[in-house]
């Protein structure tokens, strides 16, 4: 089964291990153990991996993409080092089975009410199953009355799931002006322990069918539902004696029914035995990258809180980075002259040039580039080789687009400040990778 891809790179500074899913296959748990020379991965005495061990790990909400940024002077690892990488994962791949909405397959169990006069209700008001399945028309036989304190649970085939939004809706009948009817709610993965989930009536009209009324409930707590319950709580001294409760239509799901598959995955290597389990590492040897700040600096890192260094005619400038969209954009900004000259590009009205190398797996032929100078931002979208001068006044070359040979690329970028001294310097520069190209 191939879930995905594991990409790794290092700069000079960190080691950077990136899980990426196939489209139809999330993660919800990662783990990563990197040994330097001596060290081992965590193994029982059969020499199974231990991913519980392993010395980093996250879970996840279902996310297409995660990326590990290891310390290599934490870990001890120099360049040239060879070191042993296990990486571990938990996919998940979900498939609709059924798109939403759909209803209730079976009643299990019902005790119909009487009427307030303490006689029976209709026969075509009587059948249990016309509580399933939505029908629009104006017949009795369309759906099922409770009868004053009467109930009814009904089954899923397809078990409702816990997602955005509302999750279940109960549809009634009320052809005309009436009175309230009321009905309790509740909720059951297996039909024994219930939840309840609130209070349906006959008050809010359908916008699409007006004789029908709608409440809808989200389930909560409960990651899914099998079993709907629905308990008539009518007021009887609201009505007259011929009074039969709430007049259910239907019980629908509002999310999709999907099959959900759970599986393990590792990153292609080794086996650490030759049967059974079959967890995997892979060699990696620590390349001699720049550091962050004179050579190239990751697309995809740990948010903010990295500097990045440029040369600028040679005074060394230092910028903030914040990745505000990680995986996505990185900004530099807060650029502060070592030297003493100036901080911003731009602020003594001179021509001068800031260089920009950025690492990342993502493979595009342009990218957004926004300068900020005093209050105002400007968006140029620029292709591989292309060059613009922006609103700004800056002009921004798109260099080169490197392949690394290791699932990344490598983007250079130039921008250069007029020698206008009455246009704004630099606040800060953004680069976005996620955009779609041209």
């Amino acid at each position: 089964m191939d879930a995905g891809d594991v990409k790794v790179w290092n700069d000079g500074n960190y080691l950077y291990v990136t899980y990426d899913t196939d489209e139809d296959w999330c993660l919800t748990e990662t783990h990563l153990h990197v040994a330097t020379p001596g060290e081992e991965i965590p193994t029982t005495s059969k020499g199974n991996p231990i991913p519980g061990q392993f010395e980093y790990s996250m879970e996840h909400d279902c996310v297409d993409s995660y990326t590990y940024k290891v310390d290599l002077s934490e870990e001890g690892a120099n360049i040239g080092d060879d070191l042993e990488i296990a990486t571990h994962a938990v996919v998940i791949k979900t498939e609709v089975i059924t798109e939403a909405p759909y209803y209730a397959s079976t009643v299990i169990d019902y005790n119909q009410g009487l009427k307030k006069d303490g006689t029976a209700v209709l026969a075509a008001r009587s059948v249990p199953e016309q509580g399933l399945v939505y029908e629009t028309g104006q017949e009795e036989s369309n759906f099922f009355s409770l009868g004053l304190g009467g109930n009814i649970t009904v089954e899923f085939a397809c078990p409702i799931r816990n997602g955005e939004g509302n999750d279940l809706k109960i549809i009634e009948d009320t052809w005309g002006t009436y009175p309230v009817e009321k009905v309790a709610v509740y909720a059951s993965p297996d039909g024994g322990a219930w939840t309840y989930l609130g209070e349906a009536d006959n008050t809010q009209r359908d916008p699409d069918f007006n004789i029908h009324t709608i409440a809808e409930f989200d389930l909560g707590d409960l990651e899914e539902a099998r079993y709907i319950k629905i308990v008539d709580t009518t007021d009887p001294g609201l009505h007259n004696n011929a009074a039969d409760g709430y007049d259910l239509n239907a019980v629908q799901s509002l999310q999709d029914c999907v099959e959900v598959t759970e599986e393990t995955a590792w990153g292609a290597g080794t086996r650490f035995v030759d049967k059974g389990n079959w967890g995997m590492y892979f060699p990696y040897t620590v390349q001699s990258g720049g550091t962050a700040g004179d050579g190239e600096i990751p697309l995809d890192g740990a948010g903010e809180g990295d500097n990045y260094n440029v040369d600028r005619d040679g005074e060394e400038i230092t910028y903030d980075v914040v990745r505000d969209t990680p995986g996505c954009t990185i900004k530099f900004e807060g650029a502060t002259n070592s030297t003493g000259g100036e901080d911003n590009l731009g602020e003594d009205g001179a021509v001068e040039t800031d260089t920009f190398k950025i690492r990342t797996d993502k493979d595009v032929s342009s990218v957004n580039v926004t300068t900020k100078a005093g209050t105002g931002e400007v968006t140029t979208t620029l292709p591989v080789g292309g060059s613009a001068t922006d609103a700004n006044g800056f002009t921004i070359d798109f260099v080169s687009k490197t392949d690394n040979g290791d699932g990344t690329y490598t983007y250079a970028f130039t921008v250069t400040s007029d020698n206008n001294s009455g246009t704004a310097a630099l606040s800060n520069i953004k680069f976005d990778f996620c955009i779609t190209p041209p």
